[in-house]
């Protein structure tokens, strides 16, 4: 096996695929690790019932068409990647909805222009100039992309004042100046919620690239969503020689004399590198994947003086029906609660009401996204991760649901057939973007976007040691997807240059180039505004050569990445310490942890398991059947599945004193005393026992337990997992009852028969059911009509919550769009995610809070399920 490589990159987001792609493109020798079971950090998806979920693009810049190229086309026509992926232009940019205003921003600068006039004529001249200015800015990182000029202070205030204008100014600066009605103000500062900082602190650089990007070339989505686009980047790395390691992370970053040597994967591997380069977020490459004393404090003191970005909550939405039948006709809407886009931001700091929620209505452009018939929408706020960490888990769980109700009602004001058309929702928080990506308090455009942090002065691309360099959202140029993609291929070009070679691929030629006979009239506009705003811009370019302290950081010190670590999940080595067969086809393993005192999780929660099988690294999801209470062992109870890949190894293969890679632990489900009933109806079928066997063990004994009644389904007698420790718990523990559902029961079986069904269920409570909280894991196709039948009987909606992932375990048989079109869930079950892995999303990132499973039906991709979705 290959372990001595030109270049290695840890982690999977766009930023790192694209270093590693173009890299490879030059035919240079590399290797991507990845932690999760799928590429794409946040540029994935992940799957609920019958959708398919964007974790997070709604709109992507730069790409433009075949007639108006943008500057990430002739890079991705050169590297493979158009021939492969699908773009979908949109026809406009976003819709704005306040009090007063109902408008919708076209997506060229001068239809934008026209239609705002039009709509404001008192501010006319004012839109007119702000728009001229953010073009002007695109125009100069144009040529400065194109013609290679120098960044540095002096040059660019003489070539680009427009550009040195815009790094010292924040958008509020430039709009003050122009215009002053509010609503004008919001209007033409909408889209501050794709950068993370409203005007008053957002910079207007970043801004005015981003949006005039958008303007110039268009905003495009994907017709296979973002996964098919990283799934894409990991084809072409392939093709050119190079490796990309799924579900193998990078336990340490090695040092030697001052110089990057390599890595250490997950499993105890030393890959060999004199280069290596972080697409992690900064925080964690310093703190958990080197040692201490490589890395000088003053560079900890650069990362603490620029605080993370905001995160997100976002209510995923699954329709009936789609999205224009409810009335969302457009692909981006804008719900404004305040015309004040600094009492919106003050919002997005506390756990309040929001101010502005983004309404994303992805089948209204892109018509492959839902299912025949259904819609996909996904409402989002942007949210400061650090009131999300200092939740408890029992208050995090209440708090996201009531955030996901809230959204769902603000939303359901404006459009009031929503509500009513709502199939499947799923909620993810701050803490599912820091499970997901580890990045420090859920951040999504890595550093604050303000001015200090703007393109040009954000941290670079080299690392501080020799051979360390990083790649997206944290290092410059910025976050966003075309910004990520930037940043990795600058990143790439910059060690190229090092070794001596120039990137062969092209990037940033346009068909449409900035007008060169215009360059002193666009100079004297810009030298201008640098006269009068002088003092203001020389403060942020100083802050660019601000000097940090070498002296050792305090002992007491907590760094940014501390204070939200403890949700990022954990990869640990377990051994195998015991094996019991609990049927023919089903085991529990006990793994134990040395040197960990306690495994921390809550019951009803799963891990992930890796290992190689027969030369295949397998990622698969498993249930904890244990409770929380058996120091540093957990269990793992795993049937085997026909055709699968883990779980006949885990039952008939592995033995005690075997070690495997374990992730966790993830998701939510499971009762939660400060948001449920004192009454609890757990209904499971087949291995769907196991995470109710973990709440079951835990509540027996539990003083203040509540009332549990476990509903179970297996096929035979033979077949009921922990069929004597089920019987022994209801026997001693007076709160807890178990009825036995079976199927195919021998002719002496006493008790009930049949499937479980949505009318079964109330006629074995027989009594009232809407004081009950019903917790279900099982075949995904009982789910709908048990729903249904319960809230007949009364029962809330917020009293009903199911396992989320599904269990296939078999990749070979048929595609995934035929076994939903077949209803073949009845193969589910919640103990394992066994077919060939892809990560979600989120989610969560991520771990796809909570959900699991992602599937591609996109030709050009090979089918995927996913074990590592956002946790929520």
């Amino acid at each position: 096996m290959t372990t001595t490589f030109d270049a290695i990159i840890v982690g999977s987001g766009l930023g790192g695929l694209t270093a590693a792609a173009t890299l490879a493109g030059n035919g240079y020798k590399v290797a991507v690790f990845e932690r999760h079971s799928q590429p794409g950090g946040y540029a994935t998806t992940f799957v609920r019932d019958s959708f398919e979920f964007e974790v997070s693009l709604h709109a992507m810049s730069g790409i433009g068409t075949p007639e108006n190229p943008g500057p990430l086309y002739s890079f991705y026509e050169a590297l493979g990647i158009m021939e492969r992926v699908t773009f979908i232009p949109m026809p406009d940019l976003y819709r704005t909805i306040a009090d007063g205003v109902d408008i919708t921003v076209p997506r060229s600068p001068e239809a934008a222009q026209s239609v705002l006039v039009e709509a404001f004529p008192h501010e006319a001249e004012g839109i007119r100039q702000f728009i001229g200015q953010i073009m002007t800015v695109g125009d100069e990182v144009q040529l400065i992309r194109e013609g290679g000029y120098s960044t540095s202070p002096l040059p660019t205030l003489v070539r680009f004042p427009s550009l040195a204008h815009a790094a010292g100014t924040t958008v509020s600066d430039v709009l003050d100046m122009l215009v002053s009605d509010p609503k004008v103000k919001l209007v033409l500062g909408q889209l501050w919620g794709y950068f993370g900082l409203p005007p008053q602190k957002l910079s207007f650089l970043l801004f005015a690239a981003g949006v005039s990007s958008y303007l110039r070339w268009g905003s495009v989505t994907i017709k296979g969503k973002s996964q098919s686009l990283s799934n894409a980047y990991a084809a072409v790395i392939r093709k050119n020689g190079g490796k990309v390691m799924l579900s193998e992370g990078v336990r340490e970053i090695l040092v030697e004399n001052g110089r990057v040597t390599g890595v250490i994967s997950d499993r105890g591997v030393r890959y060999t590198a004199d280069t290596v380069i972080s697409n992690a977020d900064p925080y964690s490459t310093v703190n958990r994947l080197m040692k201490p004393e490589h890395v000088l404090p003053s560079f900890r003191r650069r990362l603490e003086a620029a605080e993370p970005s905001a995160g997100t909550v976002t209510l995923y939405l699954g329709l009936n029906r789609p999205s224009r039948e409810v009335g969302i006709e457009n692909h981006e809407v804008y719900i404004n609660l305040t015309d004040d886009m600094n009492d919106q931001w003050k919002r997005c700091t506390a756990l309040t009401t929001p101010g502005v929620v983004s309404v994303c209505a992805y089948d209204v452009s892109n018509p492959h996204f839902a299912p025949t018939g259904k819609g996909v929408v996904a409402i989002t706020v942007l949210q400061q991760g650090a009131p999300w960490t200092a939740l408890s888990d029992e208050a995090y769980a209440l708090e996201k649901e009531r955030h996901g109700d809230m959204l769902l009602r603000i939303v359901s004001h404006k459009f009031p057939k929503l509500r009513d058309a709502v199939e499947t929702r799923v909620v993810s928080t701050p803490v599912t973007n820091v499970r997901y990506t580890g990045n420090s308090q859920g951040a999504i455009y890595g550093f604050a976007n303000t001015p200090e942090e703007n393109p040009g002065f954000r941290m670079d691309n080299r690392g501080p040691v020799n051979g360390l360099w990083f790649a997206g959202a944290w290092t410059r140029p910025s976050a966003g997807y075309q910004g990520v993609i930037t940043s990795g291929y600058n990143t790439a070009t910059d060690i190229m240059a090092q070794w001596g070679h120039r990137n062969r691929l092209p990037y940033g030629v346009s068909s449409e180039r900035p007008d060169r006979t215009a360059t002193l009239p666009r100079r004297w506009q810009g030298w201008k505004l640098l006269f009068r705003d002088g003092k203001r811009v020389g403060q942020v370019v100083r802050s660019k050569y601000r000097k940090y302290s070498n002296e050792p950081m305090a002992t007491d010190f907590v760094s940014t990445y501390d204070r939200s670590a403890r949700f990022h999940a954990e990869n640990r080595q377990m051994t195998v310490v015991s094996r019991y067969l609990e049927t023919s086809d089903t085991v529990t393993l006990r793994l134990f942890s040395e040197n960990v005192r306690e495994l921390k999780f809550r019951p009803g929660q799963y891990v992930d398991i890796t290992a190689d099988i027969r030369g295949e690294r397998v990622t698969r999801a498993y249930s904890i059947s244990s409770a929380p209470s058996l120091g540093g062992c957990m269990e793992i109870t795993v049937k085997a599945q026909t055709g699968g890949t883990m779980s006949p190894w885990l039952v008939n293969d592995v033995r005690v004193g075997d070690r495997l890679a374990v992730t966790g632990p993830f998701g939510d489900f499971g009762w939660v005393p400060s948001r449920d009933t004192a009454d609890l109806v757990l209904v499971a079928v087949g291995s769907g026992i196991t995470p109710m066997m973990s709440m079951l063990r835990e509540l027996d004994g539990m003083p203040g337990a509540p009332d549990v009644h476990l509903i179970y389904g297996s096929r035979s007698e033979r077949e009921i997992i922990f069929r004597h420790e089920l019987t022994e718990l209801a026997l001693r523990n007076p709160n807890i009852r178990v009825t036995h559902v079976l199927s195919r029961p021998s002719v002496f079986w006493p008790g009930d028969r049949g499937r479980i069904s949505s009318n079964m269920v109330p006629e074995i409570l027989n009594e009232r059911l809407d004081r009950k909280t019903f917790l279900i894991c099982g075949p995904r196709a009982m789910y709908r009509p048990l729903v249904e039948t319960l809230g007949q009987y009364g029962v809330p909606g917020r009293q009903i919550r199911f396992e989320s992932f599904n269990t296939l375990d078999s990749q070979d048989k048929k595609p995934m769009f035929e076994i939903f079109r077949n209803e073949m869930f009845h193969a589910a079950t919640a103990s394992s995610v066994d077919a060939e892995p892809i990560i979600p999303a989120f989610c969560h990132l991520a771990e796809n809070p909570s959900l699991h499973t992602s599937f591609r039906t996109d030709s050009r991709t090979s089918l995927n399920y996913s074990s590592i979705q956002f946790r929520y």
